[in-house]
């Protein structure tokens, strides 16, 4: 079951069905029985709503699993005019308002709305979409669920977009979903110049600016203290391990290369991170639990940060991988001391040698060639890469390669995304269809 707002109560009510269009229970008889009636939305949702004396339990018709939203939480979200600035999408007032003891003089249930009265405040609407996504998790970006990769299940088809499709809604959403689904989408059809290649980036939210400037445009001519600008081959990893927040999107193009070499491994982190776990169970929770550091000096900064290589959400999923071996710290022995992750094993101390087991045990898995998609980047296909999950490499070159590039945060092209949604007609506020 859900609980949204208050603890369900042990009540055992009595109901009351009915096929008529509106359904409404008084204050009179809120405390003598409670109220069930059917409700549907244009969008094939319907549900059970059950009104019982501590707030609304609602069954939906695709899931034996009740979610209940308690009287104060409803109070609490109404979008009537004195609580709520449409305009803004802001509250007005505080969340004392919604008292532990607040109850609604009557309920209306009709077709796909809840329509709540209070004594003392306009009706407050509620749509069963709404409704629904909060009993998911509260947000209208609907995440495809992963699907994991090796190199040979990804060679023939590629996740790939044209550049024209992002500038519409139902086009960028499709992009975001593939990067939801496989941590990499290319865009085809880029203009070979830092401007075109700007514009595409921007339609995924607004560059990040750090030590490297925002937009990258580059050669092998070490004009950073980084082994990207060289033609030496790197190794799989992810980007800004030094930096608390790593890049979310990292993007790359190549405008212009006449040499040999240069190809680019793409490496799936969480098929690692899973087969670690069935591997090694323990190397997993050292690489949950263990902050390993990261470094970067040079260029008039020296950036430290510790950070899981693997990181796991409440439930145990995995939700990001971070690792970059060029730029592993010395591991200090703090990083032993006892620690514990939301998800992960009870709190436990790991040697050295656990530590060192770990991380070679995940690059064995990493390096492994049937792991890898190979390709070649060329000018006018783009390849936009979720930093959190998908680690990227290139092989040693010669002659001129010219690449352009830049970071997106995280939340830039999540909100970027989530905005489109709402336009599509998702639910943002409640009384939204």
């Amino acid at each position: 079951m859900s609980f949204i707002g208050g603890i369900r109560s042990s009540f055992r009510p009595q109901s009351l069905r009915t096929a008529s269009s509106l359904l409404r229970l008084s204050a009179a008889t809120l405390d003598k029985q409670s109220f069930r009636g059917l409700a549907s939305s244009s969008v094939d949702l319907t549900a059970d709503v059950h009104l019982g004396t501590s707030g609304l339990e609602i069954t939906w018709n695709d899931s034996g699993a009740p979610s209940h939203f308690s009287f104060q939480f409803l109070r609490d979200h109404g979008v009537s005019p004195t609580r709520y600035n449409l305009d803004t999408n802001q509250r007005k007032l505080q969340v004392t308002d919604a008292s532990s003891g607040c109850r609604p003089a009557a309920v209306d249930i009709k077709a796909d709305r809840v329509v709540v009265h209070w004594e003392d405040d306009d009706p407050h609407t509620f749509s069963l979409r709404w409704l629904r996504m909060l009993a998911e998790g509260g947000d209208v970006v609907q995440r495809f669920s992963p699907v994991s990769w090796i190199g040979s299940t990804i060679d023939k088809a590629p996740p790939a977009v044209h550049v024209d499709s992002l500038a519409s809604g139902d086009g960028f959403v499709n992009a975001c979903s593939l990067l939801d689904k496989t941590g990499f989408v290319f865009v085809d059809g880029v203009e070979a110049t830092p401007e075109a290649t700007k514009a595409m980036i921007e339609h995924f939210g607004v560059i990040r600016n750090t030590l490297f400037g925002e937009l990258w445009d580059f050669t092998s001519n070490g004009a950073m203290k980084d082994t990207a600008y060289s033609n030496e081959g790197i190794g799989l990893h992810t980007d800004g391990c030094y930096f608390e927040e790593a890049p979310g999107l990292q993007v790359f193009h190549c405008l212009e290369f006449n040499g040999t070499g240069a190809d680019t491994l793409l490496a799936d982190g969480l098929h690692a991170a899973q087969k670690l776990k069935a591997r090694s169970p323990e190397a997993f929770a050292v690489l949950t639990n263990v902050r390993i550091p990261f470094h970067y000096i040079g260029d008039g900064y020296h950036l430290v940060n510790r950070a899981h290589i693997i990181q796991t959400n409440s439930r145990g999923d995995i939700t990001q991988v971070r690792y970059n071996n060029y730029d592993r710290a010395p591991l200090d022995l703090s990083i032993l001391e006892t620690c514990h992750q939301p998800g992960a094993p009870q709190p436990q101390a790991w040697g050295m040698g656990e530590v060192y087991d770990a991380l070679q045990q995940w690059t064995d898995i990493l390096n492994h060639p049937l792991a890898h998609f190979k390709c070649k980047l060329a000018p006018g296909r783009a390849v936009v890469i979720n930093n959190r999950r998908v680690l990227h490499a290139r092989t040693e070159f010669s002659g001129k390669r010219r690449l352009c590039g830049a970071y997106v945060g995280q939340e830039e092209w999540v909100a970027r995304r989530r905005w489109h949604i709402s336009q599509q007609g998702k639910a943002i506020n409640p009384s939204e269809t």
